[in-house]
């Protein structure tokens, strides 16, 4: 019985895998991380910005090596990568919260004409 439950895990974590493989590989195609720059209207900033994007998400680099270097940073150090479009930590919430802590900062409840409750 325990060999039987043992390959199942085994197994289950080649699913885990593959899935988060085909995924990662779907949602490179999905949508360009740079199209907040069409919006930058000087040249010379907006080469910039490119650049570190580009540099800060990897996108010089194949996408199957991208994704070789992200589950070993997800298995190693914890780490989900970064938001395209916010560049923040996946998980971030502001205020120093982390995944799986609420942060307690932020706006202050209000009624329906603005005042604080």
């Amino acid at each position: 019985m325990f060999v039987y439950i043992m390959r199942r895990i085994i197994a289950g974590a080649f699913v885990m895998v593959g899935a988060s493989f085909i995924v990662y590989l779907l949602m490179t195609q999905a949508g360009n991380p740079l199209a907040f720059t069409l919006a930058i209207t000087n040249p010379t900033q907006r080469a910039s910005v490119i650049d570190e994007v580009t540099r800060t998400l990897s996108l010089d680099v194949p996408p199957v090596q991208r994704y070789l270097e992200w589950l070993k940073r997800l298995v190693f150090e914890q780490d989900f990568g970064l938001v395209s479009v916010t560049q923040q930590r996946v998980g971030h919430r502001g205020g120093g919260a982390g995944l799986g802590e609420r942060s307690v900062s932020g706006p202050s409840p209000t009624n329906s004409h603005g005042e604080s409750r």
